[in-house]
């Protein structure tokens, strides 16, 4: 079964636009799902932990650490729009290009009809 990473802007400057980020990427994550990939999104399996549980214990390099555990092992790594923004990124783009990975750079058009619909048109990409 072959994997993929989902990475894109996470942290933003409002709660509102960080719940956007995490909308944009699960996505992104149902539509691979949907296609039988193995998905890991950061945005899903961290934003619940992190805004609820973490009360500082768990910090930026902590979770770029788990992060970049997860992407080494995925075939494919997808950078969403804007991703070029995002510190984090940025470097999961570094080390995906260092592992060799397979890149797809979710296209600006097919995400914007997707956030607009709510996902509704599944498998665009």
């Amino acid at each position: 079964m072959k994997s993929v990473y989902i990475a894109g802007p996470y942290t933003a400057g409002t709660e509102a636009e960080e719940d956007a980020n995490i909308h944009n990427a699960a996505v992104v994550a149902f539509n691979y799902y949907m296609d039988g990939y193995a998905v890991y999104c950061p945005h899903l399996q961290t934003s619940y932990i992190d805004k609820k549980l973490n009360k500082g214990e768990v910090d930026y390099a902590d979770w770029m650490e788990n992060d970049i555990h997860w992407l080494a092992k995925c075939s494919i790594v997808v950078f969403l729009p804007d991703w070029e923004e995002s510190r984090g990124a940025v470097i999961e783009h570094m080390v995906a290009r260092g592992l060799g990975k397979e890149i797809v750079y979710w296209g600006e058009q097919i995400q914007a009809t997707l956030i607009k619909t709510g996902g509704e048109e599944a498998n665009a990409n």
